[in-house]
This record gives C-alpha cells, structure tokens and sequence, in this order.
C-alpha cells in the first residue's frame, strides 16, 4: 500500500457506524445508541481540553485526556475517530512533537465530523 492509499484509508470508514458499535453490546444497536449520545454528549468538553493542553503544551493533561477519549471512543461505533485518537495518543506516548503536531488538526476534524454526522442520525 503506497503512502497515499494509507492516507486516504480512514475516508473509506464511516464516522459513525452503529452496527459496529453495537457488536460490543452483543447487537444491541439501542445500546451503542445510547453510548454514542454519551461520547458526543461529552465530545465538546473533551475538544476544549485536548486544545488547551495542545495550546500549553501540556503533555500530562493530553495524555489523560486523549486516553479517556480513547477509552470512549472504543465502544461508540466511531471508527474514524477511534483511528484518529489511537494515532495521536500513540504520538503522545511516544513523544514524538512532529506527529503530535501532524495528527492534531485530523483529530480535531474527526471529533467535529462525530458531532456534526451525529445530528443526522
């Protein structure tokens, strides 16, 4: 797979996919419902602080806040958002800037587009 086709991977997914999140709930898709109106719920909370961190360079409040959202996004039926926030928590662990700065504004597209398709639904 070229770097290209890898980049354009996540677009292939779904923001929201409840038939995927209700798997986690043995296909109960009224259950990944409900947990999906709680992550999006919180989503605007957790936006304002993972900016706040990132803006003060606050490695320690990203990392608890990226990992609670990564805790969340798993059983939501997110795909896009859970890849996006694997990504940037892994950068954090690893503190490697470059990505962190590469993977920020995805992340932050990926959230909006959770909020924003979740008014769909």
């Amino acid at each position: 797979m070229t770097t290209e086709e890898k980049r354009k991977e996540p677009l292939k997914k779904q923001v929201i996919d409840l038939k995927a999140g209700a798997l986690r709930f043995q296909g109960d898709q009224e259950i990944a419902k409900k947990m999906l109106v709680l992550l999006v719920e919180s989503l605007p909370a957790t936006k304002h602080e993972i900016e706040c961190a990132f803006r003060e360079k606050n490695t320690k409040k990203l990392i608890f806040t990226v990992d609670q959202l990564n805790g969340a996004v798993c059983y939501c039926g997110t795909p896009r958002l859970q890849d996006a926030v694997r990504e940037f928590q892994l950068a954090i662990e690893l503190n490697d800037d470059k990505n962190i700065k590469k993977l920020y504004g995805p992340l932050m597209v990926e959230i909006e587009s959770v909020m924003d398709n979740f008014k769909k639904i």
